[in-house]
């Protein structure tokens, strides 16, 4: 048996098989203690993103409606004529004040492009600037006109959605005539085929489109059943999505506290009329799930 030698006044060199696996235990119980912080950090870095790309999308709407008159992009598609379609095609109307087609998908949309030229879209446009309020069988809006378009016909700028957060989207954003970016009126409930009420996304580059907000405010119905479109949870941790809001400013919230549907008939109106969501004078921060922000422009 061989002794290791140690001179008085000499330090030992290397370490013991005991002190190997004492340090070996606290680096693993550090390592423990730090992972889900880590993946927390990397989450809230990837919600910042997305943050920035819908401010980013906000400043080029701005711009836009600088130069169409106040009006935003109404999309190149006319519901009116019977397909259902809704203001599909608004980011190539925008793409031209934006420096990059990678501004359309957040870090945390898992959707894989199937064509060439095609970029991941997460975001949807509120048909409620196009579509009219919800007596809109009756009052359907006259082409050119797009309803509710014009800023000087909202109320309330700041409470008022202009972009959602969504899945399963892509379209040909550098081509300012595309018919595939997604819009969204938050109440219909089936996503089927080539076209969809509730995630409108037309032509064969469809795949599965989603809502990524969880449920919001008036549309549990779409919930339910067959009806299940996309996850009861907001796309970023703790089950809130980021919100777009028509002014340029982005809000970070929960589906609950978001009035979707199609526009009220007035700002006073409550949600659940005739499928309008809740008017921008209606709007509250109090209660268990305060509505906080609309769909409807009025």
């Amino acid at each position: 048996m061989k002794y290791r030698t140690v001179l008085v006044g000499q330090n030992p060199t290397g370490f013991t098989l005991i002190e190997f696996l004492v340090v070996l235990g606290i680096i693993t119980s550090v390592s423990a203690l730090l992972l889900p912080v880590f993946g927390s950090v990397r989450e809230n870095a990837r919600q910042v993103t997305c943050i920035s790309n819908e401010r980013q999308l906000g400043m080029a709407f701005m711009q836009y409606e600088q130069d169409f008159d106040e009006t935003l992009p109404c999309g190149n598609y006319d519901f009116r004529s019977g397909s259902g379609e809704r203001e599909q095609g608004w980011a190539g109307e925008i793409y031209c004040y934006l420096k990059s087609p990678r501004v359309f998908a957040c870090p945390d949309d898992p959707t894989q492009t199937t064509g060439a030229n095609e970029y991941v879209v997460s975001y949807a446009i509120n048909q409620a600037f196009l579509f009219g309020t919800a007596d809109y069988e009756t009052n359907k809006p006259t082409y050119p006109s797009y309803s509710l378009l014009k800023y000087s016909r909202w109320n309330g700028a700041s409470d008022t959605v202009l972009l959602v957060e969504v899945s399963g989207c892509e379209a040909s954003v550098e081509n300012p005539f595309e018919k595939e970016s997604p819009s969204v009126d938050g109440m219909s409930g089936f996503v089927s085929g080539n076209e969809s009420d509730f995630v409108a996304v037309p032509g064969a580059n469809a795949v599965t489109p989603m809502l990524q907000t969880g449920i919001m405010s008036d549309n549990l119905s779409a919930y339910s059943g067959s009806k299940i479109v996309g996850p009861v949870t907001g796309r970023h941790l703790p089950n809130r999505s980021n919100y777009l809001m028509s002014d340029g400013h982005v809000k970070f919230l929960k589906g609950f506290n978001v009035s979707c549907g199609l526009s009220a008939t007035n700002s006073n109106e409550h949600a659940g009329n005739d499928w309008g969501a809740a008017g921008t004078s209606v709007l509250t921060s109090n209660g268990t799930n305060p509505i906080v922000a609309t769909f409807s422009p009025i």
